[in-house]
């Protein structure tokens, strides 16, 4: 049976855009939630990586640091839109053992990483930030892991 035309006026959104506001992907987990003091932690330690150069910005750029091995935390973008764009970048980052989290909003993740452009991945680096942002680091990873205990498959201690 084919589906009933739509009366006018009353057109449906194209499949897999966002067209309303506070849009998650259904695979956005583990999600920091907007407002809450983890995802303020988050957008300030990408804000951070990006004075002190420590931060991969782009899929392709953290798909590529995943496979090689390079060891951060990636931080996602939640609204996401087609989810084709993202959605092999959970597995590929599982696979090579890097912790991810996703945020709100690609314009949050943007802003944080001091780009006048939305961003969809970044994977900050450890190594490359300075002393106090490191420890920050440190607790926000602690925090990814406690958000993961539950799967054991990732991650594992």
């Amino acid at each position: 049976a084919a589906p009933a035309p739509a009366a006018d006026g009353d057109e449906a959104p194209h499949k897999g855009f966002a067209m309303i506001d506070g849009f998650v992907s259904p695979i956005a987990k583990p999600f920091s939630p907007p407002g809450e003091k983890l995802t303020k932690k988050l957008l300030q330690l990408v804000n951070e990586g990006a004075k002190a150069n420590g931060l991969l910005m782009g899929i392709k750029a953290v798909r590529k640091a995943a496979q090689k091995g390079t060891r951060g935390l990636c931080v996602l973008a939640a609204n996401v839109a087609p989810l084709d764009v993202i959605s092999h970048l959970p597995g590929v980052l599982e696979d090579n053992g890097v912790h991810y989290i996703y945020v709100p909003t690609r314009s949050e993740l943007g802003l944080a990483c001091m780009k006048m452009r939305n961003m969809t991945a970044v994977m900050v680096r450890r190594e490359a930030l300075p002393e106090e942002a490191a420890h920050t680091f440190d607790k926000v990873q602690k925090v990814v892991k406690v958000m993961w205990n539950g799967d054991k498959r990732l991650f594992p201690p």
